[in-house]
């Protein structure tokens, strides 16, 4: 018995010998089309492409009776890799008159993601913090387009150094999406101006499918270049036209800061880290402290940028969680005819 498992054991070792071999072509063969797409500049993600992969391994596993899970899971991870693989190539510069790029960052990380980003795609970039804002000036190049990834308080400290940019000079601004901010920016720099709210976690190293939201500022023609670069690099790049288009996404924000927060601040009053693995199944703790590596005036800026609608909300939905708790409690069949209801929207 034991050497006929020992036989097919082998038989497995020389089979995952082979699938390891296979993958090391499929990525050879995926760096070449790579360096096709760092070329033309072609977007890293194409979802067509992508759909149609998953599309016809479902084919394939269903005769084969293969879980689709497996073969989700097993191509999903596949892919995220061959993006990486692409990546190593860089990226086609979109425009080459852009000679100099300015990213002001707060202890953040997503102006050096972007740095990162746009070094990849062949831009001179320098990256400074607001108070290295003198140091500008030993720049010898011309400022073609600054990008502000910075709270609203480290926003005044560089009022002065916007204000006197050239009209030319492309502005964009990494932050909150609102009327209020949009209206801030517009009012300090009279030149193009672009408003930028990343999805994404900031310490991510693939932007494959990552979402980033836009608000046309003023002089779209002057930047629209950098919206097809973003795409280049495969982000999934969204427009936002009605500034009020993401009420229930702010609220969820606020949920996200405020659950963070509480937690932090239990973490201080019970004074230890609990290594309870049930915590760690129950809890993201990864984002809890990215949450707080940040800097914390960015979740002002979120909260003071979107005030009144958040009061709404709050006032909305602590109605819902009083009515949710007093069905738990007194009345069971209500909550669960409203959990089926719910339940049918995600079928």
């Amino acid at each position: 018995m034991v050497s006929e498992i020992l036989s097919l054991r082998n038989k497995i070792d020389i089979i995952d010998k082979n699938i390891i071999n296979l993958l090391s072509k499929r990525l050879n063969l995926v760096s070449k089309v790579g360096l096709i797409k760092s070329k033309y500049g072609i977007p890293i993600h194409v979802p067509k492409r992508e759909k149609s992969i998953i599309k016809s391994r479902f084919l394939i596993a269903d005769k084969l009776k293969i879980s689709k899970k497996l073969i989700k899971d097993l191509m999903s991870r596949i892919m995220y890799e061959s993006y990486l693989k692409e990546y190593s190539h860089g990226f086609k510069k979109v425009n080459c008159n852009i000679k100099c790029i300015i990213i002001i960052s707060d202890n953040n990380y997503t102006g050096i993601l972007f740095k990162k980003m746009l070094q990849l795609s062949k831009y001179n970039v320098y990256l400074f913090k607001p108070k290295e804002i003198n140091k500008i000036n030993i720049i010898k190049y011309k400022i073609d387009m600054i990008i502000i990834s910075i709270s609203n308080e480290s926003l005044k400290k560089i009022m002065l150094f916007i204000l006197k940019l050239s009209k030319n000079c492309i502005l964009v601004n990494l932050n909150v999406i609102s009327y209020k901010y949009l209206k801030l920016i517009l009012y300090i720099h009279k030149g193009p101006v672009l408003l930028l709210q990343p999805k994404f976690n900031s310490q991510t190293y693939n932007l494959t499918k990552k979402k980033i939201y836009y608000c046309n500022g003023r002089n779209f023609k002057y930047y629209k270049w950098f919206l097809k670069q973003m795409k280049i690099w495969g982000l999934n790049i969204i427009c936002i036209k009605n500034l009020n288009f993401n009420n229930d996404e702010i609220f969820i924000n606020f949920l996200k800061i405020f659950i963070n927060f509480l937690y932090g601040l239990n973490k201080i009053k019970k004074k230890n880290k609990s290594n309870n693995p049930l915590l760690f199944n129950n809890f993201n703790l990864k984002d809890t402290i990215l949450f707080f590596k940040n800097n914390p005036n960015f979740y002002i800026d979120n909260i003071i940028f979107n005030k009144k609608n958040i009061i709404l909300f709050i006032e909305s939905y602590c109605n819902k969680f009083k009515k949710f708790i007093y069905s738990i409690k007194n009345n069971q069949k209500i909550f669960l005819k409203k959990f089926n209801k719910i339940n049918k929207l995600f079928l």
